[in-house]
């Protein structure tokens, strides 16, 4: 359905199979977003998540916005979150309108 979501309204998506794959992403391309799963094989979001936050200091580079979602309680995305560096969370399932004002929000200023 989030693709659908974000199909629908001009995003360009790109997908990692999986948390360790995300992390190479992350440091292959820049991107507006990323849409952190916290249910991923290989490696969960929250470590991708640290795991990117890491090489973003190492390497002094600006923080792309990264929002958890997840089906686990809100105030658990939130605590273990905070503490990997996420920049937001969204609970599923998650609505269309939910999906589509964190983008807005994020957005970087011009596009």
């Amino acid at each position: 359905m989030f693709e659908l979501y974000t199909q629908e309204e001009g995003h360009i998506l790109t997908r990692a199979l999986n948390g360790a794959a995300a992390v190479e992403m992350a440091k292959d391309r820049e991107y507006d977003i990323i849409m952190m799963d916290v249910e991923m094989p290989v490696m969960d979001g929250y470590s991708a998540t640290w795991a990117i936050r890491e090489w973003e200091t190492q390497e002094g580079r600006t923080r792309t916005p990264i929002v958890l979602l997840s089906s686990e309680s809100l105030s658990r995305q939130r605590r273990i979150g905070a503490s990997v560096g996420c920049s937001g969370y969204l609970t599923k399932p998650v609505p269309k309108n939910e999906v589509l004002k964190v983008l807005n929000y994020f957005r970087p200023v011009g596009k």
